[in-house]
């Protein structure tokens, strides 16, 4: 298949240009949807015809309907390996952005009493991500959070805490989680 090309029969990619040819594209999609899945393709059809329904369940809807657009899309342009790729790192990130919600938010910002230096805590943080099997220090860090929540490893948790809070509080800290996901938090604006 060249770049060019698109999986659907008597369609051309040009084609998605040409205002009057989109709504052919859109049976084809319509088509797939109900190929997929009978009752989301006609809730999905009673929504586009005016039907109300609860913000709830119209996000739920278009949630749904956008999983099977994803696959379409995909198809028709076949780019599935690419979107698997994509998918592959998602799950290999997971870590981090757990760490970033449930540990990281939570803690960094609350005051607390003079910690020790960021250099000692780091050393230590550094003895404990030895055993760790990346090179990516962020995802070694959440792997780690995760690993002691699962064994409730109260030590490790307590050196994390006070770790990450020097990380986020203090120049040195700064420096070296410079660029991470997990430590990318929105702040105020007057």
């Amino acid at each position: 298949m060249t770049s060019f090309e698109l999986k659907l029969t008597g369609f051309k990619y040009g084609d998605i240009y040409e205002a009057e040819r989109l709504p052919v594209l859109d049976e084809l999609f319509l088509r797939f949807l109900a190929d997929r899945d009978r009752l989301l393709a006609a809730q999905f059809r009673t929504y586009r015809n005016g039907a109300e329904m609860g913000a709830v369940a119209e996000s739920g809807l278009l949630i749904e309907v956008g999983r099977c657009l994803e696959d379409f899309l995909v198809d028709v342009f076949g780019v599935e390996t690419a979107r698997n790729g994509l998918r592959r790192q998602q799950l290999l990130d997971e870590p981090i952005h757990a760490f970033k919600e449930k540990f990281i938010k939570p803690r960094v910002r609350r005051k607390r009493a003079a910690t020790r230096s960021f250099e000692m805590l780091n050393g230590l943080m550094e003895q404990k991500l030895d055993l760790q099997d990346t090179t990516d220090r962020e995802l070694a860090v959440a792997r780690l959070w995760v690993l002691a929540t699962e064994a409730s490893d109260d030590d490790t948790l307590s050196l994390l805490e006070e770790w990450a809070y020097a990380a986020y509080n203090t120049p040195e800290g700064k420096a070296s989680v410079s660029g991470w996901v997990s430590f990318k938090l929105p702040h105020k604006i007057d």
